[in-house]
């Protein structure tokens, strides 16, 4: 048998080496089962369990990965034939041995497929898993029913609800997979295609195997637990509880009863209002570092050495996190104590993280190694990529951008970590403003994915793709966005915590604040959040920047007042909060009532009881309309950018999808009214800005936006 193709494009291979017929995946990049892939995967097996030559089937995939998961581009419609359970039933009922070959990442969908095959093996690489509660749905091809009946149902539950892949020793341990493949696949296939007789090919079927003695124990233990931890940890997690619904009937009866449910469990998932806003995640995470049309890259630049110049707190956790991905990286800081107390709290840190047993010593050491410090701004000029994270004052800034550009090649990139400045006049320090950017990381550094990569309007095609490229490569999660105080995350922040506070002044405390938005889902309210940051960050800004007040607008002075006696949050035992020393549990603060009282006293207002309700609007709508205005002035190519920056800058809960996509679930019209009508009643901050006015007006949502070219007009 030659090679031959199936699938409109090619999808699936087939060829026979000796008595061994080899299907090979190959959808690149990572193998998706695609309506193609699956009518290619359905023919190439019935072509070769039909020949008679053929004594063994494996099936493999091409490039990095066996098959990552279905083709979540697919899952917004009906699924087109053939049905992937009727090409795993093809697998599973073969008269010849079908054995699935593993290595890259065999997930979701590429799991399922193994299941059904009668054996499972794997390279060391492999990462194994069923990670589709991620998204807001439940596995859909046999993996509730199968996996259980391999594993048992208290692991099979474990790795479907955490949703964390597996490596192949632990899938070796656990039973998934019957060798780990060290020397390759062909040589453990060569070996079963010699001794795999039809009595162990019939054992081999786990869509119908029934459960062994211990297996039934355990089960109604394992359900419980399970039902316990989606309460404790998801509770918002409908896919999850569908998830257990599933993996219970399918302990019990037929396979095809069992496939019916978990497809009708499945078919749920995926049009609830968790599952898409999990899915318009998915799709919006790829989409923010994509760059506009017509804007392609004349020249590659590549980022082998990274320096960074300042070693506080920030700095620190840069290049903890740099080197962290296996990236050398040579440290500048001018001020000798500062460099003494960043020497110290690098190796604690690491000292730290290998008495937790997060990492082994020999791998802490290998990571400490890649800091070096530098006596010298000119020891950074080697460096590929240099990130300044000094103190938040243009004019340090710019002496520092000056002196870089003296030093470092001309393909450098320079990058400046502020939080609020101007990047476009930090690079006209130099002269090389097209190889000039902002990389905005969040705090602490080392720990927080998420990574604002600013555009200065003379930053260049070249430079962005280089710094997008570099997040994905340290794990960060980056989204591109325009110059402008505050850029997209702190603008929109500093009308929420604004918020926040006008809501205290009126009457609110700020735990019923605080409370009102955990209940909603985000990790912490807006006043144990700024006690974290640390008051004194803001204060120097409402301070420094214009921007920040207006006239002609109500501002609050109660943070103000705090940081007049001193008080800046968690780091001096006393903020918004009150904090044991040592300790980091927000406690009530008889002190800051005071000066909340008085401060009410004196602007003359007498103190109301205030909703959860209106806490939950005037916080989260005033979020989604500094976003609208976000979008007008072209700060964000897309919505979803918006939504990708909050999730994991803030913590936004995923599974409500980002601000954006969560207001087009409430309703554009309805947040238009609400701000509308606080706007009436003096609250100028509230005023909807003009492209949500439209938006209203003409029944557009956020998602709609792209689409109608009005983002940036």
């Amino acid at each position: 048998m030659g090679k031959s193709k199936a699938g409109s494009e090619g999808t699936v291979r087939l060829e026979r080496r000796g008595a061994i017929a080899w299907v090979t995946i190959a959808n690149p990049p990572v193998n998706a089962l695609s309506q193609a892939v699956r009518a290619g995967l359905a023919a190439c097996v019935e072509a070769a369990i039909a020949d008679p030559d053929v004594s063994l089937v494996a099936i493999r995939g091409d490039g990095r990965n066996f098959v990552a998961g279905g083709d979540i581009s697919e899952f917004d419609a009906p699924l087109q034939p053939p049905d992937m359970n009727d090409v795993l039933a093809t697998i599973e009922g073969s008269e010849k041995p079908v054995i699935a070959c593993m290595h890259g990442n065999a997930l979701g969908g590429g799991l399922e497929l193994a299941l059904a095959c009668h054996f499972r093996i794997a390279t060391p690489d492999t990462r194994l898993g069923l990670p589709e509660v991620t998204l807001g749905l439940i596995p859909g091809a046999g993996g509730t029913r199968r996996l259980p009946r391999v594993v048992g149902a208290e692991a099979a539950l474990r790795m479907i609800l955490d949703a964390a892949p597996i490596a192949a020793a632990k899938a070796f341990d656990i039973g998934l997979i019957d060798a780990v493949a060290v020397d390759g696949h062909e040589p453990v296939c060569e070996r079963l295609a010699a001794t795999i007789d039809k009595t162990t090919l019939a054992e081999r079927r786990v869509g119908t195997r029934a459960l062994t003695e211990v297996q039934q124990a355990q089960v109604a233990a394992a359900i419980a637990q399970a039902r316990q931890s989606v309460r404790e940890r998801w509770p918002w997690s409908g896919a999850r509880r569908a998830a257990i619904d599933a993996v219970e009937r399918g302990l019990d009866g037929s396979l095809a009863d069992a496939l019916v449910q978990e497809r009708a469990n499945f078919d749920a998932c995926r049009v609830s209002g968790e599952g898409r806003a999990l899915m318009h995640m998915f799709f919006a995470e790829r989409a923010a570092t994509r760059l506009p049309d017509g804007d392609a890259t004349t020249q590659g630049l590549s980022i082998g050495t990274v320096g960074v110049v300042g070693a506080g707190t920030m700095g620190r956790g840069i290049a903890l996190a740099i080197a962290g991905a296996g990236v050398p990286v040579q440290v500048f800081e001018s001020d000798t104590g500062r460099r003494d107390a960043a020497h110290v709290a690098i190796a604690d840190h690491f000292k730290g993280q290998t008495e937790r047993g997060r990492m082994n010593p020999d791998a802490a050491q290998a990571v400490m190694s890649r800091i070096v410090f530098v006596d010298t701004i000119a020891g950074l000029a080697s460096s590929d990529l240099v990130i300044e994270a000094a103190f938040e004052s243009l004019p340090v800034k710019l002496e520092i951008f000056a002196a870089l550009d003296a030093v470092v090649g001309p393909d450098t990139i320079l990058a400046t970590n502020t939080s609020t400045l101007d990047v476009d006049a930090i690079a006209r320090a130099t002269c090389r403003p097209d190889r000039v950017l902002g990389l905005h990381f969040f705090s602490p550094a080392n720990v927080m994915r998420l990574l604002e990569i600013i555009r200065a309007p003379g930053t260049g095609a070249a430079t962005l793709r280089a710094a997008a490229e570099f997040a994905r490569r340290i794990g960060k999660t980056g989204v591109i966005v325009g110059n402008a105080f505050g850029f997209v995350a702190n603008r929109m922040i500093f009308e929420y915590q604004r918020q926040g506070e006008f809501l205290v002044e009126e009457g609110a405390t700020p735990d019923a604040v605080d409370r009102a938005l955990v209940g909603f889902g985000m990790p912490m309210g807006p006043f144990a959040m700024a006690d974290m940051a640390g008051l004194d960050v803001a204060w120097w800004l409402r301070k420094e920047v214009p921007a920040m007040r207006r006239a002609d607008r109500r501002q609050s002075r109660l943070a103000d007042l705090l940081c007049e006696r001193g008080w800046f949050g968690q780091k001096t035992g006393q903020g918004w909060f009150r904090y044991e020393p040592g300790g980091r549990k927000a406690l009530p603060s008889p002190e800051t009532d005071a000066v909340v009282a008085a401060e009410r006293i004196r602007i003359g207002i007498k103190p109301r009881a205030i909703a959860e309700q209106e806490i939950l609007d005037r916080c989260l709508f005033a979020l989604v309309n500094e976003a609208a205005r976000i979008l007008e002035a072209g700060l964000a190519a897309r919505p979803g950018d918006i939504d990708v920056i909050y999730v994991h800058g803030f913590g936004f809960p995923r599974w409500r999808g980002g601000p954006l996509k969560w207001a087009d679930d409430v309703g554009v019209g309805h947040v238009h009214d609400v701000l509308r009508d606080w706007a009436a009643r003096g609250e100028a901050w509230l005023e909807p800005a003009p492209l949500l006015a439209r938006m209203a007006r003409e029944g557009v949502g956020f998602a709609q936006l792209e689409r109608k070219g009005w983002i940036g007009s």
